[in-house]
């Protein structure tokens, strides 16, 4: 399993294009797995940021993913204001999980708590990793 970590500061549409790029780097051949941990700052400072977050995720990260055969399964920890539009989400601010491809563990998460807030709820979204997956 790899892990990594990247800070989205101010340009969301960038990074989810960034991380995109990375992963679709790790691999070496089409159709395998990816299991991808967001961990979304929803601080009331980051609220453009995750305003761009929701609309970006889709068209952005999922679909390219989608669309190269990879096998993906997202968990975004934030605040249950995060809403991810289908196909991802189901754009429902209260539950908008969507199993089997994306699973929201909705919690709030400030800026200087991201490592606390993904280590308190891994038992919530641990099962959702596979074992192989970049």
């Amino acid at each position: 399993m790899k892990i990594t970590f990247a800070t989205m500061v101010d340009k969301p549409r960038y990074y989810l294009g960034a991380a995109l790029f990375g992963l679709l780097l790790s691999f070496d051949s089409i159709a395998q797995d990816a299991d991808v941990v967001f961990v979304v700052d929803t601080s009331g400072s980051m609220a453009t940021e995750v305003t761009a977050f929701s609309s970006y995720i889709n068209s952005e990260f999922v679909a390219p993913i989608l669309d190269a055969q990879i096998n993906l399964r997202m968990v975004l920890i934030g605040s249950s204001s995060i809403c991810i539009p289908p196909p991802s989400g189901n754009c429902d601010c209260v539950n908008d999980s969507s199993p089997p491809l994306y699973l929201h563990v909705a919690t709030e998460v400030g800026g200087n708590d991201v490592l606390t807030k993904t280590l308190t709820t891994i038992d919530q979204w641990r099962t959702r990793l596979r074992a192989g997956s970049q």
